[in-house]
Order: C-alpha cells, then sequence, then structure tokens
C-alpha cells in the first residue's frame, strides 16, 4: 500500500516538472545567438534590416559649365638673365614709339588668354593684350609685341646680321613680320614691320619667351635685350652691341606677375 502510494507520489511530481518544462519553439529558437544556434545544430539566423530603404527618383545633377579659357592679367617684369636683377616693369610710356620699363612708374597692365588645360602647343606664339592708355603721346595699339628697327638690313633676325626689334605696341598680326599700325610708326612716320604673337607663356614661373619669326616662317633664336630704359630683340647679342656701341647692353628675362585670373565659360 505505502509502496503504490509512493508510485503514485512520483508519477505526481514528473508530470508536474514536464508540464512546467521549457517547449522548444521557433520563437525560442529565434532568441538564440548564431553561435548558440550552430552548437545546436540551427543555421544561423538571416541578416537584420537596419532601415527600410524608399525608393526616390533620381534628380539629375545639373552638369557644371566647363572652363574654357583663363584671361590672366598682371604686369611684364624685366630681370638681369644671369644675376636675377629686377629692373622694373614694362610701363605705358614711349621714347618714340618704343616701350620703356621703370622700377616704381606707369606699370603697364597685360593680359593673356590661354586654355584651362592648355597643351604645350597652346602656349607658344600667344599675344598679350595691352592696355589702351596713349601714353608717351602716342597712340597704344591692342597687343604688346615687337617692332623692326627702320634702319634693318631686312626683316629678319639673324646671328649673320646686328637687326634689331624694339618693343612696342602693334595691332593684331600673323606670325611674320607684318607692316600695320604700331606705336613706333605713329611716332616716327615710318613704316615699319611688327608681330604680336611673338609670346611662349609658362603656366609654372609666369615666364615669358620672346620669339620673333622671320619672313620664311621660322623662328629666330630670339634674345630680349635692354640699353638704359628701352627693350630690343636679337639674335646677335654681340654685333648689335658693337652696331650700338653700348658694352652694357644686357640680356634680360620677361615674367608675367599675375594679379588676376578669370575663368572663362
Amino acid at each position: 500500500m505505502h509502496s503504490l502510494s509512493l508510485i503514485t507520489l512520483v508519477l505526481t511530481a514528473a508530470s508536474a516538472i514536464l508540464a512546467h518544462a521549457p517547449v522548444k519553439s521557433k520563437r525560442s529558437e529565434g532568441l538564440l545567438t548564431n553561435a548558440q544556434r550552430l552548437k545546436r545544430g540551427l543555421p544561423p539566423l538571416p541578416p537584420v534590416a537596419r532601415w527600410s530603404p524608399t525608393r526616390h527618383a533620381l534628380v539629375a545633377r545639373a552638369s557644371p559649365v566647363p572652363c574654357t579659357t583663363q584671361t590672366i592679367s598682371g604686369l611684364i617684369e624685366v630681370t638681369d638673365d644671369i644675376s636675377g636683377t629686377l629692373y622694373g616693369y614694362v610701363t605705358t610710356d614711349y621714347f618714340l614709339g618704343y616701350s620703356t620699363f621703370d622700377p616704381t612708374e606707369d606699370p603697364r597692365t597685360v593680359s593673356i588668354t590661354i586654355p584651362c588645360n592648355p597643351s604645350a602647343d597652346d602656349l607658344v606664339g600667344l599675344n598679350i593684350a595691352s592696355l589702351i592708355s596713349g601714353g608717351g603721346g602716342t597712340n597704344d595699339h591692342p597687343y604688346f609685341g615687337a617692332i623692326m628697327s627702320y634702319d634693318a638690313s631686312d626683316n629678319d633676325l639673324s646671328s649673320a646680321n646686328a637687326n634689331y626689334a624694339w618693343m612696342g605696341t602693334t595691332d593684331l598680326t600673323s606670325a611674320v613680320p607684318t607692316v600695320t599700325s604700331n606705336s613706333a610708326q605713329d611716332a616716327q612716320g615710318a613704316k615699319q614691320a611688327s608681330e604680336s604673337p611673338v609670346w611662349t607663356y609658362d603656366p609654372a614661373t609666369g615666364a615669358l619667351t620672346l620669339t620673333w619669326y622671320n619672313t620664311d616662317g621660322s623662328a629666330a633664336t630670339t634674345y630680349p635685350v635692354k640699353v638704359d630704359s628701352l627693350l630690343f630683340a636679337t639674335e646677335n647679342v654681340q654685333h648689335l652691341a658693337a652696331r650700338l656701341n653700348r658694352s652694357d647692353l644686357r640680356v634680360v628675362n620677361y615674367r608675367l606677375v599675375q594679379t588676376t585670373v578669370v575663368q572663362n565659360r
């Protein structure tokens, strides 16, 4: 009798324990970490979306208008080719229609226009636009260029001659000597050939290289030189010094000192 009661008691307790034992369910499995699920032979949980993306119509961006050219304005600096000594800046003044330079007085503002992403060829044969000022008692012209001297043997610069060109202002020309209106002609009346597209520009340094183009279109080896406050160009410095009887003739360098840059679109 006691044995039956004991068995009954054990069965009753077991039923109660089983009734309250946790039941394995899909929900309880979902609460497990991936590590726990793998230990139990279950697959890992699917990735949880952190947000619910909402579809929006794509709005086209306005494309920036590309830069086509840039205009660089400034002053033309004149320095010694060997020592680097600053002699001054090209001025708005003239002597007999030829340009002068000075350390402080009347600097001439000029500009040069180049492509925004220039190739090497884009930087050769450029025109330098000159501020119209009417300085020095003569009429200015639109471009700062070179004017062949009135007493030259021809319109070419060569190592075999002592020809030289003066710096001045001129109307637009092609890259060959052209008899056109220029500052020297206005002052003296003589018809002298001039050239405007004689400049090569280095954007990295601002250096301006002067090149005179001969009548056959070839580029002369051109040396920019100065005597007193006047500026010349020649291919034979020694011949020119002897011709002018000036031992103080100096080879110079030109550089565009920037004041403004305008992106043209």
